[in-house]
């Protein structure tokens, strides 16, 4: 059965608040350098890891990769969906 790409996997992105599991470590987003993206491990920051764009891509298509969007943030600080209607203004 085909995959339904659309909902199954999230567009990738690249933030210095999300949380990257590869490879069964947790990683963070350093910098982006030459259609590089550079990681650094969250229990040891200086260890490094660098991935070519269109890898991290094909790595997010096969479902390699678990995003915790903004996981490095606070909760309290996390974005959120609005969900009260009357602080929506047009």
């Amino acid at each position: 059965m085909p995959r339904d790409f659309t909902t199954e996997f999230a567009t990738f992105s690249l933030d210095m608040h999300h949380i990257y599991k590869m490879n069964g470590e947790e990683w963070r987003f350093a910098y982006k350098s030459n259609g590089q993206a550079i990681f650094s491990l969250i229990d040891d920051p200086a260890t490094k890891v660098t991935y070519e764009l269109g890898t991290l891509n094909r790595m997010n298509a096969a479902g390699l990769i678990d995003l915790k969007p903004f996981g490095l943030m606070p909760e309290h600080l996390r974005p959120a969906p609005v969900e009260d209607y009357d602080d929506v203004s047009f």
